[in-house]
């Protein structure tokens, strides 16, 4: 027993041993292999010098070589440092060509070179001219190695000027497409006309290897087979079929018996993409198909064996090609699975670090803002304290040199002390000061009483002065912190909306997706913007409908049952580049505002200062801002019409309704002297639940009608522009279907005189008026107050009149079985 423990023992040491060993082994191997892989590939970059061989020895009708100079002059402005080795690859791999012209391409390379440095002299250093020189390196080289017969021949010629025409060609694409391979870019996105160009120069690559073989198997079948599996898993049928045609071309005009490879590997590539939903084995399975059905059309059965034997080495290396591999390439083409995830990630990143720097610009705003507000709170003398340091002020320069100082000030104190203090309350008093307003018992006390009187005046005007402008900088420093606490209190809010759209909604995108494809719909992408309640935003991309009209009465209807609320269709591009119809569907609200108006200038003038107006804020938030300028005429109508701009833009920017009227308060306080100043009355409806908030100041109540019932909504404040610390009162209320809201001025309001009861006054009338439409319900009120007053308007005159409905978006009243609701989030108030 004891012997089999010990053996027991010993083989697991032993194993232990040999695991670690290989281990070891491995993360040498792995060490080796980035060793390697930096020397080769970084230092090295063997790639390029690969390619540079494989272009120079590429060939297309057994006589044009249109490859190498483009590919020089690419490498002259991507790899300069580089351009020594890249040539020898280039001339050794014409060396290697079925038909040897090391010399054209040599002379050529002179040529770009030498046209190149005299461009750079002349500071004309642009990639736009590499095309034509790349045609001229092209030509010169061919027409100087004429023969004296081939000079007299229409042909040479005319495949000269193919040759230079295809290196200008290929310049251009290489231009495009070589960058992407030779930098690692994350963010790269691969257009259609990008993939075809990439695909040109892999395919031309893939020429220069046409004529060696391996163990009786063509390399050049086998490399572009094991491309074409690669990409028809990664963008689909389209993109395997673009590459098989484009692959196939080249590669039968570099070798005239490969004309069948057109057909085959297109027709092989299209099946394979076709079968990508099931990854490798179907792609696998459907290149397979199509090189076996086509091969059949070939010849002999040899040649049927050695295709089909080209296929299957490609496929076992396609087998063997890591998936990390594979779905880094399939990231890059638009439309894939891989490209939406990394697209989505990339979105995301994007999203943090804009909200991020927002979230730090806000604390920035914050901070500043504190920093005018502690400016701001600054220490003000008593007034006891200003008295004393005017008559200080005077008492020096006048009393210390006066005969009567010791009666006055040692033995007369007190009483001196209130003459002074009424003379100083006599000079705050007037409004013009002069020489007979001074008090007789001053007079009769002091010898230099009226010296005193208007030096006393100096001072003080001086002093009112400067408390004035100090008064308007201390309210300027508020104004400027209470703009920088809105702003950055907007830009909280901001971060939080970017932040909300990083939630995963894959589940909630699938479902919605299921419900539309059960209906027969053929849907390419859902999108889930934001599904918050009263505020979804969902984006639907299917195939056009050609005008039927399915985004309207099909899929908002759908989604509108698994929502759970009335969805509407906000935008839709319809004919889109790519055959598709995109739609936008957002929450539909629950009410509408129907508005009446009715006004009257004062005295039947045709300037009112009333001004009105209705503003959409956004999130479902409509608001009716009805404001009374002081006075009449012009003047008051531009008060009242700057007071209502001024707050649909702070309410359109995002900014709180509170802050905005405090806003507007202090801009109004700051623009003038004089007394300018303006009532405010609005009414902010969420067209969603009907909730409504009244913000009111300086202005009348307002009424609202339900049937046969009266609400009062007053408040008792004064008007903005008037006082710094402005008091707003605000009331809340829910508003149903059929009922009218009536905002007035106090024209309407407190147009009855003779009336106690102008609140009981104005409910009877409203009572009386029978008609639900808003337009006329305004005009009845105000023709009844006009003539209640017999035609003569005393002052301007407002009315408007909101009625809320019910809104009914078309085709929602369709019911579909059988869908179930998404979950998600629930606001709770």
């Amino acid at each position: 027993m004891i012997r089999k423990m010990n053996i027991r023992t010993g083989l697991q040491i032993q194993g232990e041993i040999t695991s670690k060993y290989i281990n070891r082994l491995n993360e040498l191997l792995k060490k080796l292999f980035r060793s390697l892989s930096n020397l080769f590939v970084k230092k090295l970059e063997i790639h390029i010098l690969i390619m540079g061989l494989l272009l120079g020895r590429a060939m297309i009708l057994n006589e044009l070589s249109p490859f190498a100079i483009p590919f020089f002059a690419v490498m002259y402005q991507l790899k300069r440092s580089k351009l020594f080795f890249i040539s020898l690859a280039i001339l050794f791999g014409s060396n290697l060509a079925a038909y040897n012209y090391t010399d054209r391409v040599l002379f050529g390379m002179i040529i770009f070179l030498v046209i190149e440095k005299w461009l750079e002299k002349k500071r004309k250093i642009d990639l736009t001219y590499s095309p034509f020189i790349v045609a001229i390196a092209i030509f010169i080289p061919q027409i100087a190695l004429f023969s004296n017969n081939q000079a007299n021949q229409f042909y040479p010629w005319i495949m000269t000027g193919i040759e230079s025409l295809l290196g200008f060609i290929l310049t251009l694409i290489f231009v495009q497409a070589m960058p992407i391979l030779i930098y690692k870019r994350e963010n790269v996105t691969l257009n259609q006309e990008e993939i075809i160009a990439l695909t040109i120069v892999l395919a031309s690559v893939m020429s220069g290897t046409v004529g060696w073989t391996l163990n009786g198997y063509l390399i050049e079948n086998m490399i572009s087979r094991y491309f074409i599996l690669i990409f028809a898993l990664a963008g689909g049928s389209t993109i395997g079929a673009t590459i098989g045609v484009v692959t196939g071309l080249i590669l039968s005009l570099s070798n005239s018996n490969a004309i069948y490879q057109i057909s085959l590997l297109a027709f092989a590539g299209l099946l394979a993409g076709l079968l990508k939903q099931a990854n490798k084995i179907g792609v696998t399975i459907g290149f397979l198909l199509g090189t076996a059905i086509l091969s059949v059309y070939i010849g002999n059965q040899d040649q049927i064996l050695q295709s089909l034997s080209e296929s299957i080495i490609a496929i076992i290396f396609f087998l063997l090609t890591p998936n990390n591999f594979l779905k880094g390439i399939a990231k890059f083409v638009p439309g894939t699975n891989e490209y939406h995830h990394y697209y989505q990630d990339y979105i995301t990143g994007i999203r943090n670090i804009t909200s991020k720097k927002i979230e730090q610009f806000a604390n920035m705003f914050s901070q500043l803002a504190n920093s005018f507000q502690d400016i701001s709170i600054s220490p003000r003398l008593e007034q006891n304290e200003q008295v004393n340091h005017f008559i200080n002020h005077v008492t020096k320069s006048n009393c210390d040199v006066c005969w009567k100082r010791k009666k006055c000030w040692d033995e007369e104190f007190f009483k001196t002390y209130n003459l002074i203090t009424e003379l100083m309350t006599t000079i705050e008093s007037k409004e013009k000061f002069s020489k007979k307003d001074i008090p007789d018992s001053w007079s009769d006390k002091c010898v230099k009483s009226d010296q005193i009187a208007f030096q006393l005046l100096d001072i003080y005007e001086s002093y009112s002065e400067h408390l004035y402008w100090k008064t308007q900088l201390e309210e300027s420093r508020l104004l400027v912190a209470h703009q920088l606490f809105g702003v950055s209190q907007v830009m909280k809010d901001l971060a939080t909306e970017i932040n909300k759209g990083d939630k995963e909604l894959k589940e909630q995108e699938q479902q919605i997706k299921d419900s539309l494809e059960m209906l027969g719909l053929s849907i390419r992408q859902v999108n889930v913007i934001n599904l918050d309640e009263g505020n979804v935003e969902i984006e639907v991309i299917q195939p056009t409908c050609n005008g039927t009209e399915e985004c309207t009465k099909v899929v908002a209807p759908l989604l509108s049952e698994v929502v759970g609320e009335n969805i509407i269709v906000s935008k839709k591009e319809c004919y889109g580049n790519d055959g598709s119809c995109k739609m936008c569907l957002k929450s539909a609200k629950n009410y509408d505002v129907g508005i009446g108006y009715a006004s009257a200038a004062k005295d039947g003038k045709w300037l009112s200062g009333d001004s009105f107006s209705t503003i959409e804020i956004g999130n479902g938030k409509y608001a009716i801002a009805l404001s009374d300028g002081m006075g009449n005429g012009e003047r008051a109508q531009k008060e009242s019409k700057t007071t209502l701009e001024l707050l649909r833009q702070l309410l359109r920017s995002g900014f709180d309704e509170t802050f905005s009227i405090k806003t507007i308060n202090s801009v109004l306080l700051l623009r003038s002297q004089e007394d300018i100043f303006s009532t405010l009355d609005l009414a902010i409806i969420d067209l969603f639940d009907g909730y409504t908030k009244f913000l009111k100041v300086g202005s009348t109540p307002s009424f609202i009608k339900r049937q046969d019932e009266i609400f009062m909504i007053s408040a008792s404040n004064l008007p903005v522009g008037i006082i710094q610390d402005i008091d707003i009162d605000s009331k809340e209320f829910s508003l149903k279907p059929g009922d009218l809201l009536v905002m007035l001025t106090d024209g309407i309001y407190d147009s009855p005189k003779q009336v106690v009861n102008k609140e009981l006054w104005m409910k009877r009338m409203i009572q009386e008026i029978e008609t639900n439409d808003p337009q006329e319900f305004a005009d009845l009120i105000l023709e009844k107050v006009v003539r209640d007053k017999k035609g003569v308007i005393n002052d301007d005159m407002t009315v408007i009149v909101a009625k809320i409905e019910e809104n009914k978006p078309d085709w929602s009243t369709i019911k579909i079985p059988g869908i179930s609701r998404i979950e998600r989030e629930k606001k709770i108030n």
